[in-house]
């Protein structure tokens, strides 16, 4: 799931405030972390970013687990 969709689910918190205060000195790098207007900013470029989730083959395969393949899944499988 992309970043921009976590933040239309309410999953990434709006920072355009801060991201707008003058402290971020590389505007440019913001846009793939803002909604398609640019309007709004969830997210602050830092060097590289990614989105990822590692987990332990192990465990899953001890644990008879399915590896997740969205967030919601992924919820269900940290509750068990």
């Amino acid at each position: 799931m992309c970043s921009l969709a976590l933040f239309e689910q309410a999953h990434i918190s709006d920072i355009t405030e801060i991201a707008r205060d003058g402290k971020f000195s590389y505007s440019f790098a913001l846009g793939p972390w803002q909604t398609d207007s640019g309007a709004q900013t969830f997210c602050f470029a830092d060097g590289i970013s990614y989105s990822w989730f590692f987990y332990n083959k192990t465990i899953f395969s001890d644990l008879n687990l399915q590896v997740p393949t969205t967030t919601t899944k992924l919820n269900k499988c940290l509750k068990r």
